[in-house]
């Protein structure tokens, strides 16, 4: 039901997603029935920290076992168990590491609740290297 809301939702507009032409990195866009894809390649990116790539991301969910359910026998994504009896969600070269509420695994979020996700980054400092003040990044 909910993927079929989405659908509905999403295809109300198309006519919005079939304007766009190219995202503001300048890779293509392929659509796939209507919706943009951004097709595989660099984007620019500016800051005091780069971010290489996407490592994983962490969805706490309410019951790890329903949600492996779901993902792979919906979504086709493949359920792995790792680092003993931790789970994941893999689908191409990415994972969705599994959080029960109540029972996540460190690092965590500071307020873990069910639905949230947190990602993962690769960059080029070392952990500790830049710090968070009220007026931005410092490296």
């Amino acid at each position: 039901m909910a993927l079929r809301t989405l659908g509905f939702h999403l295809g109300r507009f198309q006519g919005i997603y079939r304007q766009l032409q190219t995202p503001s990195c300048g890779l293509p866009v392929f659509g796939v029935r209507g919706l943009p894809v951004v097709g595989v390649g660099r984007c620019k990116s500016s800051g005091p920290v780069q971010v290489s790539h996407l490592d994983h991301l962490v969805l706490t969910v309410k019951s790890v076992p329903d949600t492996c359910t779901f993902y792979s026998s919906v979504l086709g994504m493949e359920v792995i168990t790792f680092k003993g009896d931790r789970k994941a969600l893999c689908f191409g070269q990415q994972k969705l590491n599994l959080h029960q509420v109540g029972q996540e695994f460190e690092p965590k979020a500071l307020r873990p609740t069910s639905g949230s996700a947190d990602l993962c980054l690769i960059t080029d400092h070392p952990p500790g290297c830049c710090s968070y003040t009220p007026k931005g990044v410092w490296c």
